[in-house]
């Protein structure tokens, strides 16, 4: 590559999103790896990405250009023997991941959804999903129990990472969204008493799918397997998540009646909104809301009962306030009489003086009128 066109990579302006992951990138390799490993790596990575930001490719020979320079630097850095000492703190595959996302996010306008074909793949399936709306979970035989208030929530949090996939730059981050959403699933799984296997979960998953309807969820699918280190789509758990994804996808495209085991006519009815699906127990989707309601009444009544114990515990206690009250001030008056102060002495005096006072005249007044009407 000529000086020049590093140039014009060097001098080319970069978005928000790649100004922080080069951040990111060198703050993670200054405080991991030596000067000079940081410097090579450095220089490396910023070599091929201007290269790739140069070059005219299709998505798949990309790829394929990518896997490449993934592996010769994980094999370059690999025989770096400053992963053999005791002041390495990361292994190689840290090193990569962090390769991975700088690469993939700066590159991103480059690598995503770049032609018009797989643009309006995505649309057609949105709509193909729109149109499969009536489709719920007692349609897929979940086993979710929808009346348990942390079912719901983890449904929720499934649906709202599986969106999130769109908004991330680089597939490590799209798969860590992915792997968050599955396990909220299975969390879900878990709070409905029901078995946590493939079985299960698959099902599970086509309905956050149907639910959500993610945007350009092909796309992304297809950006990580094209874009993501190769290790981590083969093993581990994100592997899992993201085979299960790809085979939910491919039966949503490929749904139809037998799928639901209905008739073919019932089945394009429902899906052309010419006739309402069945308001049966298990696959109504007035039913899931029926549940959500039924949640917060069974909620409002229990806070209900607690506010009444509650109320009666405040009137037990006011009593006992009042008996208590009533005891301290028979013992006060007790003490008080018992051993008089001087002020508490004249203030009795006092009060004693006006009631005889006021008695007296009062009966002075009495008498004065008894003597007029006796005249």
């Amino acid at each position: 590559m000529s000086v020049c066109s590093l140039g014009r990579v060097r001098r080319r302006e970069l978005s928000p999103d790649s100004l922080e992951a080069r951040k990111e990138f060198s703050d993670f390799l200054v405080a991991n790896l030596s000067t000079a490993m940081t410097q090579e790596i450095a220089r490396s990575v910023k070599n091929a990405v201007g290269k790739i930001v140069e070059m005219r490719l299709n998505l798949d020979d990309m790829s394929e250009l990518v896997m490449s320079y993934y592996q010769y630097l994980s094999e370059r850095i690999g025989g770096h023997a400053f992963f053999n000492t005791p002041d390495c703190k990361v292994k190689v595959e840290d090193v990569m991941d962090q390769v991975e996302k700088y690469i993939s996010t700066c590159c991103y306008s480059t690598f995503f959804c770049a032609s018009h074909e797989e643009e309006v793949a995505d649309v057609s399936l949105q709509d193909r999903i729109r149109s499969l709306h009536w489709v719920t979970a007692g349609f897929l035989e979940t086993k979710l129990v929808f009346k348990k208030q942390a079912v719901r929530d983890r449904i929720d949090e499934a649906e709202s990472e599986l969106i999130e996939i769109n908004s991330k730059k680089s597939a490590f981050e799209k798969l860590e969204c992915l792997t968050r959403s599955c396990k909220a699933i299975f969390e879900a799984l878990k709070e409905s008493e029901a078995p946590t296997s493939a079985d299960e979960f698959l099902p599970t998953l086509i309905y956050i799918l149907f639910r959500g309807n993610p945007p350009l969820i092909q796309s992304n699918v297809k950006f990580i397997s094209r874009f993501a280190i190769p290790a981590r789509l083969m093993s581990g758990e994100a592997a899992y998540f993201f085979t299960n994804l790809s085979c939910a996808l491919q039966f949503v495209q490929n749904m139809n009646h037998e799928s639901l085991q209905m008739e073919k006519s019932e089945f394009e009815a429902y899906t052309s909104g010419q006739l309402a699906p069945p308001l049966s127990v298990i696959n109504s989707a007035c039913n899931q809301a029926m549940y959500v309601l039924e949640g917060t009444i069974e909620t409002i009544a229990s806070v209900a009962e607690k506010a009444k114990s509650l109320a009666k515990s405040l009137t037990n206690m006011h009593g006992n306030v009042d008996d208590d009250i009533q005891k301290m001030l028979t013992v006060i008056k007790g003490t008080v009489d018992f051993y008089p102060t001087d002020a508490y002495r004249d203030m009795k005096d006092s009060v004693n003086r006006s009631i005889i006072r006021i008695f007296a005249e009062f009966y002075c007044a009495g008498y004065s009128y008894f003597l007029l009407f006796r005249e």
